[in-house]
C-alpha cells in the first residue's frame, strides 16, 4: 500500500527522464560541472579550517567538536524551517491529496507516505552541503570508511526527526486556526523562523568569536564557546557519537541509539497524532478565503497611478501582479522574514571590532564598504531568484490567455520589469546607504556604492526577467520548486558572474581615488584615462546584462507554443 502511494513519485521521475528534451543532456553537464566544482571548494575551505583547528594544541579537537556542533545545529534549524514548509503543501495544499483521501486507504500509509515526500524534498540541500564536509573531515583526520558509513546511517534518523517536527507543527497550526485566517497562519509561521533564526543567532554568539579579549583568561573564552549543550538537541547526539568515531577516543554509541530510538518514537507519535487531528485540519484548510486586497479604495488609489504613468495594458499587468502579490499569503508574509534578514545584515556591519585597530580602523571601513557593493548585489541576486525568476512561470498554464489577448510579449515582460525594478531599486539604496552609514565611509565610497548599486538593480532585475522568460515552468504553482530548477541554478551563477565583474572592473579606479584623497594627491592623465576605461566598461557590462536577457526572454516566449 506503501509503495503504491508513492509510485506516481517515481513515475514521474522515470518519465522526466525518459523523455527528455534536446537540451536537457547539457543542461545535466553544466548542473555535474557546477557542482563538481562546488563540491571541490567546500570540502577545500573545510580542509583547511580543520587542519588549523587540528594543529592547535590541547584545544585542536575542542574546536572541531565545536564546528562540526554548529554546523548540525544550523541544519537542524534549516530543516525544521524547510519542513515547515514543505509540509503545508504537501499534506494541505497539494491537488492529489483530494483524490488519494477519497480512496479506502489507511491514514497511517498516507501519513508514511507524505512523510517521505517531505523528507526527499526539504533534505536534498543538507545533503548537498553535508556530503564535502563529511569528507573533509574524515581526510583530515585519516578516518576510516567506517566514519562514512557511520555519518550517512546517522543522517536518517536526523532527517526524520527534522521532517516529523515541521509536519507535527504545521499540523497543530492549521488545525488551531479558522480556514479563513490563513493568512494568520502563515504569519505565525514566519514568526516562527525569525525566532528560530534570532534563537539560532543567539546560540552560535558568533561576536564571541571575534572579542575573545572581553573574557579574563583564555580558559574563559573556550568555555563560553561550549554553551549550549542542550543533550535534548539531535544535532548534540549525532556530534557526540561523530566524534569519537572520527577521534578514536571514547564511545557514543548511547547517542547514536538515542538518534535511533528518538527517530522512531517520533514517527509513531506523528502518527497517532496525525490520525486524530488531520482530517479536520485538512477540511479547513480547503475552505476558500474571501479576498479583499484590491477591492479597496486606498489600493486603488496607489495602484491607477500606474495606468496612466505606464502604457494601459503594461499597467493593467503591473496592477494584478501586484493584486497577486498581496492576496498569495505565502508570498508576502516572506517580506517579514526578508526584513529580519536584512536586520541581522546590517547589524553584522555593526558588530564589526573596528576599534581593536585604530591605526587602521579608517582603511578597513572603506575596505569593507567597498566589499559590500559585492554582498549586497549576492544579497540582491538571491531574493531575486525567489520573486522575480518565477514570476513569469506563476501564471501558470493559463498563460495563453494573456498571449492570446492584446498585449504583446514585450509589453508584458517590461511589465513584469517594471512592477519589480520600483521595489528592489528601494532595497538595494536602503542596504548600500544604511550599512556605509554604520561604517562612517567617505563621501567617495557611499557615492560609489549608490551608483554601483543602481546599475545592478538593473541589471539583476532585468537577468531574473529575462531567465524566467527563457526558462519558464508553467506547470508548477510553487515558487520555490521553480527556482530549484535549471534556470534558477543559471540565473544565480550568471548573476554572481556579474556582480564580480562589476565589482573587479571598479575595484582599481577605486583605490586609486581614494588613496589620492587621503594622500591629497592630484592624479596624472594615465590614470584618469585608466580610471575612465574601468568605468566606462563597468558601464558597458551593466547596459548589456539589462538589455539583452529581457530581449532573449521576450523571443523565447514569442517561439513558445501553447
Amino acid at each position: 500500500m506503501l509503495l503504491s502511494l508513492l509510485r506516481p513519485e517515481f513515475l514521474s521521475i522515470k518519465n522526466r527522464i525518459r523523455n527528455r528534451m534536446p537540451g536537457d543532456l547539457w543542461k545535466g553537464i553544466i548542473l555535474f560541472v557546477v557542482a563538481a566544482i562546488f563540491f571541490v571548494l567546500l570540502f577545500a575551505l573545510f580542509t583547511k579550517v580543520l587542519y588549523y583547528f587540528h594543529s592547535i594544541p590541547a584545544f585542536g579537537d575542542f574546536l572541531t567538536k565545536k564546528l562540526m556542533l554548529i554546523l548540525f545545529l544550523t541544519f537542524f534549524f534549516f530543516l525544521i524551517f524547510s519542513n515547515l514548509i514543505v509540509s503545508l503543501s504537501t499534506f494541505f495544499l497539494s491537488g492529489e491529496m483530494s483524490l488519494v483521501l477519497s480512496h479506502p486507504v489507511p491514514l497511517s500509509y498516507v501519513y508514511y507516505s507524505r512523510i517521505f515526500l517531505i523528507l526527499m524534498e526539504s533534505s536534498w540541500m543538507v545533503l548537498i552541503l553535508a556530503i564535502p564536509i563529511f569528507l573533509a573531515y574524515g581526510w583530515v583526520f585519516s578516518a576510516g570508511i567506517h566514519f562514512y558509513i557511520y555519518a550517512g546511517i546517522c543522517l536518517i534518523p536526523f532527517l526524520i526527526i527534522s521532517s516529523v517536527t515541521g509536519s507535527f507543527i504545521t499540523t497543530i497550526i492549521v488545525s488551531a486556526l479558522p480556514a479563513k485566517k490563513v493568512r494568520d497562519f502563515i504569519f505565525i509561521l514566519s514568526l516562527i523562523i525569525l525566532g528560530g533564526l534570532y534563537v539560532l543567532f543567539r546560540i552560535i554568539q558568533p561576536e564571541k568569536l571575534i572579542n575573545p579579549e572581553a573574557f579574563k583568561n583564555i580558559a574563559d573564552y573556550f568555555t563560553s564557546l561550549t554553551v549550549p549543550n542542550s543533550y535534548l538537541l539531535p544535532s548534540v547526539w549525532i556530534t557526540e557519537f561523530l566524534t569519537p568515531v572520527l577521534t578514536g577516543r571514547g564511545n557514543g554509541y548511547f547517542y547514536f541509539m538515542m538518534l535511533i530510538s528518538t527517530a522512531a518514537a517520533f514517527l509513531v507519535i506523528g502518527e497517532w497524532v496525525n490520525g486524530i487531528i488531520y482530517p479536520g485540519a485538512w477540511t479547513k484548510a480547503q475552505e476558500a478565503r474571501e479576498a479583499k486586497i484590491g477591492r479597496g479604495i486606498i489600493f486603488a488609489l496607489l495602484t491607477n497611478p500606474l495606468k496612466r504613468i505606464f502604457a494601459q495594458q503594461t499597467g493593467a499587468v503591473m496592477v494584478k501582479d501586484i493584486k497577486s502579490f498581496f492576496r498569495d499569503a505565502t508570498q508576502w508574509t516572506q517580506l517579514i522574514l526578508l526584513a529580519a534578514l536584512i536586520f541581522v545584515y546590517l547589524l553584522n556591519f555593526r558588530l564589526i571590532p573596528f576599534d581593536r585597530v585604530p591605526d587602521i580602523s579608517f582603511f578597513l571601513k572603506n575596505i569593507v564598504s567597498f566589499m559590500n557593493l559585492g554582498l549586497a548585489g549576492f544579497v540582491l541576486s538571491a531574493i531575486a531568484v525567489r520573486f522575480i525568476y518565477p514570476a513569469i512561470s506563476l501564471e501558470g498554464k493559463k498563460f495563453w490567455i494573456l498571449k492570446s489577448s492584446p498585449i504583446s510579449i514585450k509589453e508584458y515582460v517590461r511589465a513584469k520589469f517594471f512592477v519589480n525594478i520600483i521595489p528592489f531599486f528601494f532595497l538595494g539604496e536602503l542596504l548600500i546607504i544604511l550599512s556605509n552609514y554604520l561604517l562612517g565611509t567617505t563621501v567617495f565610497m557611499m557615492v560609489l556604492g549608490i551608483v554601483t548599486i543602481f546599475m545592478l538593480v538593473f541589471g539583476i532585475v532585468s537577468l531574473g526577467v529575462g531567465f524566467g522568460a527563457t526558462f519558464p515552468k508553467f506547470h508548477l504553482d510553487n515558487p520555490a520548486k521553480i527556482a530549484t530548477g535549471f534556470g534558477g541554478f543559471m540565473f544565480m551563477i550568471v548573476s554572481l558572474l556579474y556582480i564580480s565583474l562589476t565589482v573587479a572592473l571598479e575595484s582599481y579606479p577605486t583605490y586609486i581615488i581614494f588613496f589620492s584623497e587621503i594622500g591629497k594627491v592630484e592624479l596624472g592623465l594615465s590614470h584618469w584615462l585608466l580610471i575612465s576605461v574601468c568605468f566606462s566598461g563597468s558601464l558597458l557590462l551593466n547596459l548589456a546584462v539589462f538589455y539583452l536577457p529581457m530581449r532573449w526572454g521576450i523571443r523565447a516566449l514569442e517561439k513558445r507554443e501553447f
